[in-house]
């Protein structure tokens, strides 16, 4: 049996569609998140690497943005000691193991 090709997404709509898909509440697999959005397995785990980095900085610190003249600067900025406490203990993150090997 021949299962269909899978569409080439690009990271930020992959992204958005992992997202949209895990919102909904079902948890799912890798392979299951693959078959359901028609997105490759390893864009898939790409993806899921990238938002549970995203979430660790962001429980760290958070991301403030402030106009000066027509720009806009962008930093990141500590949170206190509470808000770190409170968003790390809303939920465990649990860090996948990646046989990918880093550059």
């Amino acid at each position: 049996m021949t299962l269909p090709p899978v569409s080439r997404v690009g990271y930020p709509d992959a992204m958005r569609l992992v997202l949209n898909e895990l919102s909904k509440g079902m948890p799912m697999s890798i392979s299951g998140l693959s078959r359901k959005l028609n997105i490759d397995r390893r864009t898939i785990s790409k993806v899921i690497d990238m938002l549970l980095e995203v979430q660790t900085v962001l429980t760290e610190k958070q991301i403030e943005t402030e106009r000066i003249g027509r720009r806009f600067i962008v930093r990141f900025q500590e949170r206190t000691t509470r808000a770190r406490e409170i968003l790390s203990s809303a939920s465990v993150v649990f860090r996948r193991r990646s046989s990918r090997k880093k550059k």
